[in-house]
């Protein structure tokens, strides 16, 4: 028994003092922690909106908001604790009627908040307004969208889309005004061949689809036609030999058109003009010029050439010059005059046509000279 009694103190009273302090220590220890508990704060957080069974008949063309606002008060512990970004408030849009709906916020119904340890001190704001339309389907045409230029001589020749059109349903306000719907962007930059795609229609905002999917895009592209005017030499084939030859006019303005890669490059010794003048008399004559264009695909945009003005005449007959090493008595007369010299007879000119139609060089031919009487 006093073995006993020895035991028990020494429990209580050996190191004593260490005792005491340990005491003291987890004493105040626990008179923080249940103050802690004690002490109450106030945070702001924010509640996502939910809205469930919508009428079938009726559109949500606008909602005021689509979170609110809560003051919330209680022990730092529960509000460090409570998961906010998880808070929810479901509205149920049933009995909703067309135009403008108020629902009033019932804290109650707040999803994710401890309700025992947490007060709520203000909601903001207080009622969530919501704007129904009646709903109608409506069938639009499909427009595609370009972005973009092609090569440059090339151009879009044709689209196609398969559906043209598509069955919208939506709010009657929106899509009684809408007759057609563009595809998202499709992209020409730089393109020279034809192309198919699929793409996405962009909808306005309470509009959608009734059978959802993609639509077919094929884009033709070929080659730009363009215009271009350009000169060509009228040439005189056939003429009859020793004839002279003039053409008005001389040369023509022609406009042609064709694809632009064989029209950028496009110069007079690609198109022959000529006039046909195998048989022809002397005299005026109106001829219709021929044209023949060497390039494929070339064609002339005029739709017809005008006449070609033919003069045909003979060359004047000239005296035929001295002959070389002639004998000539010696000048003893003076020094013609000025006066003299300006009776000698004029230089004449005389010009030949080749048998290939081709207009000879002008020939400068000497005048003839009065011969002294040879001595007796």
């Amino acid at each position: 028994m006093l073995r006993l009694l020895h035991e028990i103190w020494d429990l209580l009273f050996q190191n004593f003092l260490l005792k005491l302090v340990s005491l003291i220590f987890g004493i105040m220890l626990w008179s923080l922690v249940a103050h802690q508990r004690m002490i109450t704060s106030e945070v702001t957080r924010e509640v996502q909106l939910e809205f469930i069974r919508p009428p079938r008949d009726l559109v949500k063309i606008s909602s005021n908001v689509h979170a609110f606002y809560i003051n919330v008060a209680g022990p730092r512990r529960v509000l460090k604790e409570t998961e906010f970004d998880k808070l929810t408030y479901t509205i149920d849009l049933s009995g909703a009627q067309p135009g403008k709906n108020t629902f009033k916020i019932d804290e109650r119904q707040i999803k994710g908040l401890p309700k025992k340890e947490i007060e709520i001190s203000s909601i903001t704001p207080s009622e969530i307004v919501v704007e129904f339309d009646h709903r109608m389907e409506k069938r639009v045409a499909i427009r595609p969208r370009l972005h973009g230029k092609v090569e440059q001589g090339f151009e879009v020749t044709g689209i196609l889309v398969e559906p043209p059109s598509v069955m919208l349903t939506g709010a009657a306000r929106e899509l009684a005004t809408i007759e057609e719907v563009f595809t998202e962007p499709i992209n020409l930059a730089g393109r020279e061949h034809s192309f198919e795609l699929s793409v996405e229609l962009e909808l306005p905002a309470h509009v959608t689809r009734i059978h959802p999917g993609r639509i077919g895009i094929r884009v033709t592209i070929g080659e730009k036609r363009i215009e271009r005017e350009i000169e060509v030499p009228v040439v005189a084939k056939g003429a009859p030999e020793g004839m002279a030859i003039a053409l008005t006019p001389p040369r023509l303005r022609l406009r042609v058109a064709g694809p632009y890669h064989a029209l950028r490059d496009l110069d007079s010794r690609d198109i022959r003009l000529f006039v046909d003048l195998h048989g022809i008399l002397p005299g005026r004559h109106e001829v219709v010029p021929i044209l023949n264009i060497m390039r494929k695909q070339v064609v002339l945009v005029d739709e017809a050439l005008p006449m070609i003005s033919v003069l045909v005449t003979k060359p004047t007959a000239v005296a035929p010059p001295d002959r070389v090493g002639e004998d000539r008595p010696p000048h003893s007369g003076p020094n013609p005059s000025n006066a003299e010299k300006s009776l000698s007879p004029p230089v004449k000119t005389a010009v030949t046509i080749d048998p290939k139609g081709a207009q000879g060089g002008k020939k400068e031919v000497a005048p003839s000279l009065p011969r002294s009487p040879a001595p007796k």
